[in-house]
Protein backbone atom coordinates (compact mmCIF):
# COMPACT_ATOMS: atom_id res chain seq x y z
CA UNK A 1 0.00 0.00 0.00
CA UNK A 2 1.45 3.41 -0.82
CA UNK A 3 1.89 5.69 1.74
CA UNK A 4 1.84 9.87 2.41
CA UNK A 5 4.61 9.79 4.82
CA UNK A 6 7.94 8.02 5.25
CA UNK A 7 7.35 4.56 6.76
CA UNK A 8 9.06 3.76 10.39
CA UNK A 9 9.21 0.43 11.97
CA UNK A 10 8.55 0.73 15.80
CA UNK A 11 11.36 -0.71 17.96
CA UNK A 12 10.51 -3.25 20.31
CA UNK A 13 7.35 -5.07 19.76
CA UNK A 14 7.21 -8.32 21.78
CA UNK A 15 9.21 -7.56 24.22
CA UNK A 16 9.73 -5.72 27.29
CA UNK A 17 11.61 -2.62 25.84
CA UNK A 18 8.59 -1.75 22.91
CA UNK A 19 8.70 2.00 22.43
CA UNK A 20 6.00 4.23 23.56
CA UNK A 21 3.53 6.00 20.96
CA UNK A 22 4.69 9.35 21.98
CA UNK A 23 8.61 8.47 20.96
CA UNK A 24 7.24 6.61 17.77
CA UNK A 25 5.74 9.85 16.73
CA UNK A 26 8.67 12.18 17.78
CA UNK A 27 10.95 9.87 15.39
CA UNK A 28 8.44 10.21 12.82
CA UNK A 29 8.30 13.62 12.45
CA UNK A 30 12.37 13.56 12.65
CA UNK A 31 12.57 10.81 9.61
CA UNK A 32 10.18 13.04 7.40
CA UNK A 33 12.13 16.27 8.43
CA UNK A 34 8.83 18.24 9.77
CA UNK A 35 8.91 19.71 12.73
CA UNK A 36 7.00 17.37 15.37
CA UNK A 37 3.96 19.94 15.83
CA UNK A 38 3.36 20.10 11.70
CA UNK A 39 3.29 16.47 11.49
CA UNK A 40 0.77 16.62 14.88
CA UNK A 41 -1.00 19.25 13.23
CA UNK A 42 -1.07 16.81 9.74
CA UNK A 43 -2.26 13.79 11.37
CA UNK A 44 -5.29 15.39 13.32
CA UNK A 45 -6.42 16.86 10.72
CA UNK A 46 -6.77 12.82 8.83
CA UNK A 47 -8.09 11.57 12.11
CA UNK A 48 -10.64 13.85 12.17
CA UNK A 49 -9.65 14.63 15.88
CA UNK A 50 -8.54 18.07 17.85
CA UNK A 51 -5.04 17.84 19.30
CA UNK A 52 -4.02 21.66 18.53
CA UNK A 53 -0.35 22.61 17.07
CA UNK A 54 1.83 21.49 19.51
CA UNK A 55 6.17 20.77 19.48
CA UNK A 56 5.92 18.75 22.99
CA UNK A 57 3.58 16.48 24.32
CA UNK A 58 1.88 17.74 27.69
CA UNK A 59 1.07 16.14 30.44
CA UNK A 60 -2.90 15.43 29.21
CA UNK A 61 -2.15 14.32 25.51
CA UNK A 62 1.16 12.15 26.81
CA UNK A 63 -1.40 10.10 28.61
CA UNK A 64 -3.76 10.36 26.43
CA UNK A 65 -2.08 9.22 23.63
CA UNK A 66 0.10 6.41 25.27
CA UNK A 67 -2.58 5.14 27.48
CA UNK A 68 -4.71 3.70 24.80
CA UNK A 69 -7.82 6.42 24.77
CA UNK A 70 -10.37 6.74 21.58
CA UNK A 71 -8.58 9.82 20.53
CA UNK A 72 -5.37 8.03 20.40
CA UNK A 73 -7.47 4.56 18.37
CA UNK A 74 -8.10 6.97 15.90
CA UNK A 75 -4.51 8.80 15.66
CA UNK A 76 -3.16 5.27 15.28
CA UNK A 77 -5.85 3.98 12.42
CA UNK A 78 -4.20 7.45 11.01
CA UNK A 79 -0.76 7.31 11.15
CA UNK A 80 -1.15 3.15 9.73
CA UNK A 81 -3.13 4.50 6.72
CA UNK A 82 -0.43 7.14 5.79
CA UNK A 83 2.75 5.03 6.92
CA UNK A 84 1.94 1.24 6.15
CA UNK A 85 2.88 0.76 9.47
CA UNK A 86 0.92 -1.97 11.71
CA UNK A 87 0.92 -3.49 15.52
CA UNK A 88 0.62 0.42 16.54
CA UNK A 89 -1.80 -0.17 19.05
CA UNK A 90 0.88 -2.53 20.63
CA UNK A 91 3.06 1.01 21.62
CA UNK A 92 0.18 1.67 24.02
CA UNK A 93 -1.69 0.63 26.77
CA UNK A 94 -5.24 -0.03 25.03
CA UNK A 95 -5.09 -3.68 25.05
CA UNK A 96 -5.37 -4.10 28.87
CA UNK A 97 -7.30 -0.98 29.78
CA UNK A 98 -10.33 -3.61 30.28
CA UNK A 99 -8.54 -5.44 32.87
CA UNK A 100 -6.78 -2.65 34.79
CA UNK A 101 -8.11 0.67 35.46
CA UNK A 102 -7.10 4.12 34.39
CA UNK A 103 -4.31 5.91 35.56
CA UNK A 104 -1.76 3.64 34.46
CA UNK A 105 0.98 6.15 33.36
CA UNK A 106 3.26 8.57 35.26
CA UNK A 107 3.55 12.33 35.29
CA UNK A 108 7.12 12.19 35.99
CA UNK A 109 9.63 11.68 33.70
CA UNK A 110 11.94 8.46 34.30
CA UNK A 111 14.86 7.09 32.06
CA UNK A 112 17.96 5.08 32.02
CA UNK A 113 21.04 6.91 30.81
CA UNK A 114 23.31 3.94 30.50
CA UNK A 115 21.03 3.04 27.54
CA UNK A 116 21.00 4.25 24.13
CA UNK A 117 19.06 6.73 23.52
CA UNK A 118 17.07 5.79 20.35
CA UNK A 119 14.21 5.79 21.57
CA UNK A 120 11.64 6.18 24.31
CA UNK A 121 10.24 2.76 26.73
CA UNK A 122 6.63 1.87 27.16
CA UNK A 123 7.67 0.46 30.31
CA UNK A 124 9.61 3.54 32.28
CA UNK A 125 6.20 5.32 31.75
CA UNK A 126 4.11 3.30 33.80
CA UNK A 127 3.20 4.02 37.42
CA UNK A 128 5.30 1.56 39.88
CA UNK A 129 8.18 1.15 37.25
CA UNK A 130 11.19 2.94 38.95
CA UNK A 131 13.90 0.21 38.62
CA UNK A 132 14.96 -2.33 35.65
CA UNK A 133 14.40 -5.55 35.00
CA UNK A 134 17.84 -5.65 35.70
CA UNK A 135 17.59 -4.01 38.85
CA UNK A 136 19.08 -0.68 38.00
CA UNK A 137 17.68 2.49 39.15
CA UNK A 138 15.82 4.87 36.91
CA UNK A 139 16.89 8.31 37.31
CA UNK A 140 14.43 11.60 37.05
CA UNK A 141 17.23 14.62 37.25
CA UNK A 142 19.66 15.77 34.50
CA UNK A 143 23.46 15.77 35.52
CA UNK A 144 24.01 18.71 34.10
CA UNK A 145 20.98 21.23 35.32
CA UNK A 146 20.00 19.29 37.99
CA UNK A 147 16.78 20.27 37.44
CA UNK A 148 13.58 17.41 37.15
CA UNK A 149 12.12 16.39 33.54
CA UNK A 150 8.29 15.80 33.74
CA UNK A 151 6.92 13.41 31.00
CA UNK A 152 6.11 16.42 28.52
CA UNK A 153 9.70 17.93 28.44
CA UNK A 154 11.32 14.50 26.84
CA UNK A 155 9.19 14.00 24.29
CA UNK A 156 10.36 16.57 22.14
CA UNK A 157 13.72 15.71 21.55
CA UNK A 158 14.63 12.21 22.73
CA UNK A 159 17.38 11.82 24.98
CA UNK A 160 17.80 15.40 25.62
CA UNK A 161 17.10 17.71 28.63
CA UNK A 162 14.54 20.32 27.70
CA UNK A 163 15.82 23.06 30.19
CA UNK A 164 19.61 22.52 29.14
CA UNK A 165 19.84 20.51 26.24
CA UNK A 166 21.91 18.28 27.08
CA UNK A 167 22.26 14.73 26.94
CA UNK A 168 20.84 12.52 29.30
CA UNK A 169 23.76 9.53 29.21
CA UNK A 170 25.37 9.97 33.14
CA UNK A 171 24.06 9.38 36.39
CA UNK A 172 23.01 12.18 38.31
CA UNK A 173 25.09 11.20 41.69
CA UNK A 174 24.11 13.85 44.18
CA UNK A 175 19.48 14.62 42.89
CA UNK A 176 19.31 18.28 44.36
CA UNK A 177 17.10 18.74 47.69
CA UNK A 178 13.80 18.98 46.18
CA UNK A 179 13.33 15.15 45.98
CA UNK A 180 10.33 14.58 48.19
CA UNK A 181 10.03 11.81 50.54
CA UNK A 182 7.66 9.68 48.33
CA UNK A 183 10.59 9.93 45.94
CA UNK A 184 12.79 8.62 48.29
CA UNK A 185 10.79 5.72 49.05
CA UNK A 186 10.99 4.64 45.28
CA UNK A 187 14.64 5.15 45.83
CA UNK A 188 15.10 3.12 48.36
CA UNK A 189 16.64 -0.55 48.40
CA UNK A 190 14.86 -1.17 51.17
CA UNK A 191 11.73 -2.72 48.88
CA UNK A 192 14.55 -3.24 45.75
CA UNK A 193 13.18 -6.97 45.48
CA UNK A 194 9.80 -6.00 44.91
CA UNK A 195 10.09 -2.75 42.30
CA UNK A 196 12.35 -5.12 40.19
CA UNK A 197 9.69 -7.71 39.80
CA UNK A 198 6.99 -5.34 39.69
CA UNK A 199 9.03 -4.26 36.37
CA UNK A 200 9.49 -7.65 35.22
CA UNK A 201 5.74 -8.33 35.16
CA UNK A 202 4.39 -5.22 33.55
CA UNK A 203 7.20 -6.20 30.98
CA UNK A 204 5.98 -9.65 30.31
CA UNK A 205 2.60 -7.44 29.57
CA UNK A 206 3.65 -5.70 27.63
CA UNK A 207 5.91 -8.03 25.72
CA UNK A 208 2.63 -10.11 24.92
CA UNK A 209 1.64 -10.04 21.61
CA UNK A 210 -1.54 -12.44 21.57
CA UNK A 211 -5.26 -11.63 21.75
CA UNK A 212 -6.36 -10.50 24.91
CA UNK A 213 -10.36 -10.16 24.56
CA UNK A 214 -11.04 -12.82 26.47
CA UNK A 215 -8.92 -11.90 29.06
CA UNK A 216 -11.33 -11.17 32.48
CA UNK A 217 -9.78 -9.61 35.77
CA UNK A 218 -13.15 -10.73 37.25
CA UNK A 219 -13.61 -13.98 36.12
CA UNK A 220 -9.88 -14.66 36.64
CA UNK A 221 -9.89 -13.72 40.18
CA UNK A 222 -12.75 -15.79 41.23
CA UNK A 223 -11.14 -18.63 39.88
CA UNK A 224 -8.46 -18.35 41.75
CA UNK A 225 -10.47 -17.72 45.18
CA UNK A 226 -12.77 -20.55 44.41
CA UNK A 227 -9.21 -22.68 43.45
CA UNK A 228 -8.17 -21.46 47.07
CA UNK A 229 -11.31 -21.83 48.93
CA UNK A 230 -11.40 -18.19 49.27
CA UNK A 231 -13.98 -15.32 50.14
CA UNK A 232 -14.06 -11.50 50.43
CA UNK A 233 -13.23 -11.61 54.00
CA UNK A 234 -11.42 -9.42 56.26
CA UNK A 235 -8.18 -11.65 55.97
CA UNK A 236 -8.07 -11.25 51.97
CA UNK A 237 -8.94 -7.58 52.23
CA UNK A 238 -5.51 -6.85 54.23
CA UNK A 239 -3.54 -9.66 52.48
CA UNK A 240 -4.51 -7.38 49.11
CA UNK A 241 -4.45 -4.02 51.07
CA UNK A 242 -7.84 -3.30 50.09
CA UNK A 243 -11.18 -2.91 52.22
CA UNK A 244 -13.87 -6.18 51.34
CA UNK A 245 -16.10 -3.98 49.37
CA UNK A 246 -13.90 -3.37 47.23
CA UNK A 247 -12.62 -7.51 46.69
CA UNK A 248 -16.72 -7.41 45.84
CA UNK A 249 -16.58 -5.41 43.12
CA UNK A 250 -13.71 -6.83 41.83
CA UNK A 251 -15.38 -10.26 41.75
CA UNK A 252 -18.87 -8.57 40.65
CA UNK A 253 -16.92 -7.00 38.03
CA UNK A 254 -18.71 -3.53 38.68
CA UNK A 255 -14.42 -2.01 39.19
CA UNK A 256 -11.64 -2.90 37.90
CA UNK A 257 -7.74 -2.70 39.89
CA UNK A 258 -5.12 -0.27 39.67
CA UNK A 259 -1.58 -0.93 38.29
CA UNK A 260 -0.33 -1.16 42.03
CA UNK A 261 -3.63 -3.31 43.22
CA UNK A 262 -3.18 -5.71 40.43
CA UNK A 263 0.36 -6.52 40.84
CA UNK A 264 -0.44 -6.94 45.18
CA UNK A 265 -3.40 -9.42 43.71
CA UNK A 266 -0.08 -10.98 41.13
CA UNK A 267 2.09 -11.69 43.99
CA UNK A 268 -0.51 -12.84 46.71
CA UNK A 269 -1.27 -15.82 44.18
CA UNK A 270 2.26 -16.18 42.81
CA UNK A 271 1.44 -15.90 40.08
CA UNK A 272 2.79 -14.24 36.20
CA UNK A 273 0.48 -11.92 34.47
CA UNK A 274 -0.20 -13.49 31.65
CA UNK A 275 -0.70 -17.03 33.85
CA UNK A 276 -3.04 -14.95 35.87
CA UNK A 277 -5.57 -14.15 33.12
CA UNK A 278 -5.18 -17.66 31.30
CA UNK A 279 -5.59 -19.74 34.56
CA UNK A 280 -3.52 -22.59 33.22
CA UNK A 281 -1.26 -23.00 36.27
CA UNK A 282 -4.79 -23.53 38.56
CA UNK A 283 -5.16 -26.88 36.05
CA UNK A 284 -1.57 -28.24 36.48
CA UNK A 285 -1.26 -28.81 40.08
CA UNK A 286 -2.82 -31.61 42.39
CA UNK A 287 -6.66 -32.11 43.11
CA UNK A 288 -5.37 -30.90 46.28
CA UNK A 289 -6.11 -27.27 47.69
CA UNK A 290 -3.06 -26.31 48.50
CA UNK A 291 -2.13 -23.63 51.42
CA UNK A 292 -4.07 -19.95 50.99
CA UNK A 293 -1.13 -17.69 49.37
CA UNK A 294 -2.33 -14.49 50.38
CA UNK A 295 -1.49 -15.56 54.34
CA UNK A 296 2.05 -16.32 53.42
CA UNK A 297 2.38 -13.38 50.56
CA UNK A 298 4.65 -10.95 51.86
CA UNK A 299 5.15 -7.42 50.34
CA UNK A 300 6.81 -4.22 51.56
CA UNK A 301 4.90 -1.90 53.63
CA UNK A 302 1.92 0.30 51.80
CA UNK A 303 3.35 3.54 50.54
CA UNK A 304 1.68 6.56 52.34
CA UNK A 305 0.10 9.02 49.88
CA UNK A 306 1.80 12.23 48.95
CA UNK A 307 -0.93 13.62 51.19
CA UNK A 308 -0.21 12.43 54.17
CA UNK A 309 3.51 12.65 53.97
CA UNK A 310 2.52 16.97 53.45
CA UNK A 311 0.65 16.33 56.53
CA UNK A 312 3.18 15.02 58.29
CA UNK A 313 5.86 17.09 57.14
CA UNK A 314 3.82 20.43 58.49
CA UNK A 315 3.21 18.72 61.50
CA UNK A 316 6.61 18.23 61.97
CA UNK A 317 7.37 21.65 60.82
CA UNK A 318 5.26 23.66 63.28
CA UNK A 319 6.78 21.31 66.34
CA UNK A 320 9.99 22.83 65.49
CA UNK A 321 8.05 26.55 65.08
CA UNK A 322 6.94 26.30 68.38
CA UNK A 323 10.25 25.05 70.16
CA UNK A 324 12.82 27.99 68.25
CA UNK A 325 10.01 29.98 69.92
CA UNK A 326 9.34 31.15 65.64
CA UNK A 327 6.10 32.75 67.45
CA UNK A 328 8.49 36.04 68.45
CA UNK A 329 9.40 36.90 64.71
CA UNK A 330 6.18 35.90 62.84
CA UNK A 331 2.60 35.91 62.96
CA UNK A 332 0.93 32.13 62.24
CA UNK A 333 -0.34 33.38 58.91
CA UNK A 334 3.01 34.89 57.37
CA UNK A 335 4.52 31.17 58.54
CA UNK A 336 2.03 29.48 56.79
CA UNK A 337 2.01 31.40 53.64
CA UNK A 338 5.89 32.28 53.29
CA UNK A 339 7.04 28.88 54.66
CA UNK A 340 4.42 26.20 54.36
CA UNK A 341 3.15 28.04 51.51
CA UNK A 342 -0.46 26.55 52.29
CA UNK A 343 -3.28 28.83 54.06
CA UNK A 344 -3.58 29.56 57.44
CA UNK A 345 -6.99 28.49 57.63
CA UNK A 346 -6.48 25.05 56.10
CA UNK A 347 -3.33 24.41 58.48
CA UNK A 348 -5.80 25.87 61.29
CA UNK A 349 -8.31 23.48 60.91
CA UNK A 350 -5.89 20.84 60.43
CA UNK A 351 -3.89 21.34 63.97
CA UNK A 352 -5.92 23.26 65.67
CA UNK A 353 -4.10 23.19 69.03
CA UNK A 354 -0.58 23.94 67.68
CA UNK A 355 -2.70 26.69 65.72
CA UNK A 356 -4.10 28.09 68.82
CA UNK A 357 -0.99 27.73 70.77
CA UNK A 358 1.09 29.49 68.68
CA UNK A 359 -1.18 32.56 67.63
CA UNK A 360 -1.88 32.95 71.88
CA UNK A 361 2.39 33.06 72.39
CA UNK A 362 2.53 34.87 69.46
CA UNK A 363 -0.01 37.48 71.19
CA UNK A 364 2.11 37.69 73.98
CA UNK A 365 5.45 38.79 72.52
CA UNK A 366 3.79 40.79 70.31
CA UNK A 367 2.02 42.53 73.60
CA UNK A 368 5.28 42.61 75.63
CA UNK A 369 7.38 44.22 72.88
CA UNK A 370 4.70 47.24 72.64
CA UNK A 371 4.91 47.69 76.36
CA UNK A 372 8.54 47.50 76.51
CA UNK A 373 8.72 50.01 73.27
CA UNK A 374 6.28 52.09 74.95
CA UNK A 375 8.05 52.59 77.78
CA UNK A 376 10.88 53.45 76.04
CA UNK A 377 9.14 55.58 74.22
CA UNK A 378 7.97 57.28 77.64
CA UNK A 379 11.73 57.66 79.07
CA UNK A 380 12.75 59.72 76.13
CA UNK A 381 9.70 62.06 75.91
CA UNK A 382 10.51 62.69 79.85
CA UNK A 383 14.04 63.02 79.06
CA UNK A 384 13.64 65.80 76.00
CA UNK A 385 11.03 67.49 78.83
CA UNK A 386 13.67 67.90 81.30
CA UNK A 387 16.12 69.13 79.14
CA UNK A 388 13.26 71.79 77.53
CA UNK A 389 13.48 72.66 81.64
CA UNK A 390 16.90 73.48 81.95
CA UNK A 391 17.20 75.45 78.72
CA UNK A 392 14.01 77.86 79.88
CA UNK A 393 12.15 76.67 77.38
CA UNK A 394 8.51 75.24 77.03
CA UNK A 395 8.04 71.58 77.15
CA UNK A 396 5.58 70.84 74.28
CA UNK A 397 5.90 69.06 71.07
CA UNK A 398 7.80 71.65 69.33
CA UNK A 399 10.27 72.54 71.14
CA UNK A 400 11.08 68.54 72.42
CA UNK A 401 11.28 67.36 69.03
CA UNK A 402 14.58 68.70 68.84
CA UNK A 403 15.66 66.25 71.24
CA UNK A 404 14.30 63.29 70.22
CA UNK A 405 16.15 60.37 68.57
CA UNK A 406 13.03 59.41 66.67
CA UNK A 407 10.47 62.37 66.44
CA UNK A 408 7.87 60.36 64.78
CA UNK A 409 7.08 58.68 67.96
CA UNK A 410 5.01 62.21 68.58
CA UNK A 411 2.25 61.27 65.75
CA UNK A 412 0.83 58.56 68.05
CA UNK A 413 -2.54 59.77 70.24
CA UNK A 414 -1.22 58.44 73.48
CA UNK A 415 1.40 61.00 73.37
CA UNK A 416 -0.31 63.60 73.51
CA UNK A 417 -1.89 63.02 76.91
CA UNK A 418 1.67 61.61 78.53
CA UNK A 419 2.63 65.50 77.21
CA UNK A 420 -0.14 67.36 78.84
CA UNK A 421 0.63 65.01 81.88
CA UNK A 422 3.87 65.83 82.15
CA UNK A 423 3.64 69.48 81.84
CA UNK A 424 0.82 69.77 84.49
CA UNK A 425 3.51 67.90 86.82
CA UNK A 426 5.65 70.47 86.08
Amino acid sequence: MKSSLVTVAPLGIGTASVESLTSYLTRLASANYVPLSDLMTYLSRNASIDLGKRNRFNNSLFSTLNSGTETAVKLIKAVERLTAASQLALLTTLRWNHVIGPGILKTQKYFAPWESSQYERLLFEIKPVHWTEEGELLETFCNRCKKQAKASTLAGKIGYCSHCDAKLEEYCENPPEELDQYERSHRSYNNRKYYIWSSRSIGELLAYTGATSGFSFSKSLHAHFEYFNLDSSSGQSQSLGVSKSCIRSWLADNALPKIDEFLNVLQCFNVKPVEFFTQRHLGLGSAERTQNPLKLAIRPKKRRSKAELDHERTEEFLNKALASRAYSRVSFRSLCENELKQSHGAVRNRYPEMAKEYCSKHLLFRSARSRVATAGIKAEITEAAELCHELGMPANKRNMVHFMKNPGVFRAEWTNDFVADLQNKA
